[in-house]
């Protein structure tokens, strides 16, 4: 596992206004209009930089009026992806071949292909507009790794997730589930690190299954830490008065998960790549039903999870 904390270079380079991240093994640029006070929120994405050559790049401008669309973002689209919601809208062109991100984090080299073609190009450019906001950023760059990791073997999920001995537990789980709180009672704990308390990114390399930190936290908080490792099993989040661990089938698993998955694309394609991965993790990683309330001892939770 890689794991970086907060601190280092900017994120925001000023006399370009340029935000470079990574998130899941995909680099995206976005080259930020001066006018918005959203580019001065680097610290949120500090973890995540980047200066691989990146899988996408957009333009990013601030909205001088009210976009229409619904607080929920809808993405269209095949060789174009148009998004739009009530914050923000960008258009993407994709490219038939390209390098859209890598097998490791933080590796210089091992990049792959999303549509089979040469590597070291991006495949991905645009352009969009947000609402002055940093919450209009966040959800613009949620919706549109949604769909990047969509074509690069991964998907982002309601999940947290934290490591523990170079493997990846992975706890998920719709809003209201506990997650953050969860968190919030294992983070003292010495001998984990946790990926994230809201949404992680999943990469599918093989038969192996890799969990991701992403910088979307729950109660949009400044992220603790980006790191990735294989995923060694799922442990779905329910309440309980005992605390304990209840076996689910494969078929149970793979229903839970598609409740956490999150995915504005409307199209069979887009569908059925998020269902091969789901898949995936349900029939080839043990998969468990965790009952828990707050207040139970960390150290008995830690057991059960790992």
């Amino acid at each position: 596992m890689l794991l970086t904390k907060p601190g280092g270079a900017d994120i925001l380079k000023p006399e370009m206004d340029r935000l470079r991240i990574e998130v899941g093994g995909v680099a995206v640029h976005a080259r930020l209009d001066a006018e918005l006070e959203a580019a001065r929120a680097g610290d949120r994405y500090r973890p995540f930089l980047s200066e691989r050559r990146p899988g996408c790049r957009l333009d990013i401008r601030k909205a001088q009026s009210r976009l229409h669309g619904s607080w929920q973002p809808r993405v269209l689209g095949r060789e174009r992806l148009i998004a739009s919601a009530s914050s923000f809208n960008w258009d993407i062109r994709l490219r038939p071949s390209g390098a859209l991100g890598s097998a490791v984090l933080g590796a210089r080299r091992s990049t792959f292909c999303a549509w089979g073609g040469a590597p070291g190009r991006t495949c991905a450019e645009g352009r969009g507009l947000i609402q002055d906001k940093a919450q209009a950023l966040d959800s613009a760059l949620r919706a549109l790794y949604s769909s990047l990791l969509n074509r690069a073997q991964g998907a982002l999920l309601h999940a947290a997730a934290v490591v523990r001995r170079k493997g990846a537990y992975l706890l998920p789980g719709v809003s209201g589930a506990g997650k953050t709180t969860l968190m919030r009672t294992l983070r003292a704990e010495p001998e984990l690190d946790c990926l994230s308390d809201e949404l992680v990114a999943l990469r599918r390399f093989g038969k192996e299954i890799r969990a991701y930190s992403t910088p979307f936290w729950g109660e949009f908080r400044i992220p603790e830490n980006n790191g990735c490792a294989p995923v060694r099993s799922l442990l779905f989040l329910a309440r309980g008065r005992r605390l304990e661990r209840v076996p689910l089938s494969a078929a149970e698993a793979m229903r839970r998960l598609l409740r956490c998955l999150v995915l504005f694309e409307t199209s069979r394609e887009a569908a059925g790549r998020a269902m091969d991965l789901l898949a995936a993790a349900a029939w080839n990683l043990p998969a468990y039903e965790l009952r828990w309330r707050p207040g139970h001892p960390a150290a008995e939770i830690l057991r059960m999870i790992a």
